[in-house]
């Protein structure tokens, strides 16, 4: 239970920072993705 609420919320996470990348320049963009490839990585191990 608690782990669906964890990727629900990564899930929303996710697409949040991925609406935020889309408007954002991508000069800025760079330290959210890799934030969040890392973030991923973490979290499939």
């Amino acid at each position: 239970m608690a782990d669906e609420k964890v990727d629900s919320l990564f899930f929303r996470l996710t697409e949040a920072s991925h609406r935020l990348a889309s408007v954002t320049p991508s000069r800025d963009r760079g330290p959210t993705v890799e934030t969040y490839r890392l973030l991923h990585k973490r979290r499939k191990r």
